[in-house]
């Protein structure tokens, strides 16, 4: 994770309720990695679990992209691929302003 871009976070009412949920989510903010959270299956977003990771979840929400059916898939992975080059390109110039 420390040298990723950000975060896909795969969402499902069983993952918000793991431990690895949580770990990937206090990973993700310790190194200041942006969330992108992805619906691969019809789940409720944000989804049932607790507080603390609704809290995370809504806090990504604008990044939130459905790829749950055949139709989203195809309509919204261009959408997935765009917001990862995004963050991509601004995490660029933020090393590039840094030096």
């Amino acid at each position: 994770m420390k040298r990723s871009t950000a975060v896909l976070c795969c969402i499902s009412e069983e993952y918000s309720n793991s431990m690895n949920c949580h770990k990937d989510l206090y990973s993700s903010t310790t190194l200041r990695k942006p969330i992108i959270p992805v619906l691969l299956t019809n789940t409720k977003f944000p989804p049932d679990s607790p507080q603390e990771i609704k809290h995370f979840m809504v806090q990504c929400q604008d990044r939130l992209i459905d790829l749950s059916s055949p139709m989203l898939f195809k309509s919204n992975l261009p959408k997935l691929a765009a917001e990862i080059l995004k963050i991509a390109k601004a995490q660029a110039k933020y090393k590039s302003d840094a030096h």
